[in-house]
């Protein structure tokens, strides 16, 4: 009983995310790959089904493909993704008087910031010139890992 309340739970919470990541397609400045990476991480937990319909999506396609299969961000998706998420702890922290609550916004604004400086690898579009990358496009791969040796 437990289990199956926990597969209605993490689908809900993924069609949740899923619905936020559309509308952000919709609304400049929303970032989508946060709610995706929530939606498949929920999936993944619930429906062998729905995880797979969230991979052939459109959706998924475009903002969270790469990332998946590379592991890896490029500068701009980092920024953009870590200013939006630091405006909205801001926010919440400033809105909400709980010390526990601002406590943990603070200890989740840490590991956010920890996560995607150290964790999450950067990469450049091999295609982009700049900053001593390769403009060779006959390359197999078309991006370049930072620090990464020719």
């Amino acid at each position: 009983m437990k289990k199956k309340l926990y597969k209605i739970l993490f689908i809900f919470l993924g069609v949740l995310a899923v619905s936020i990541a559309a509308v952000s397609r919709l609304i400049p400045g929303v970032p989508a790959t946060p709610f995706l990476l929530l939606a498949l991480y929920c999936f993944n937990r619930s429906s062998e089904k729905l995880s797979a319909k969230l991979k052939n999506s459109k959706l998924y396609k475009k903002y969270l493909a790469e990332y998946v299969q590379s592991r890896s961000m490029t500068i701009k998706q980092k920024l953009f993704i870590q200013i939006f998420a630091s405006i909205m702890m801001t926010i919440s922290f400033i809105a909400i008087n709980n010390l526990t609550f601002r406590i943990v916004m603070v200890v989740l604004f840490l590991i956010h910031h920890y996560v995607f400086i150290f964790r999450i690898k950067t990469y450049k579009p091999a295609n982009m010139p700049s900053q001593g990358y390769s403009n060779d496009c006959s390359k197999p791969s078309n991006m370049k890992l930072e620090g990464q040796n020719e």
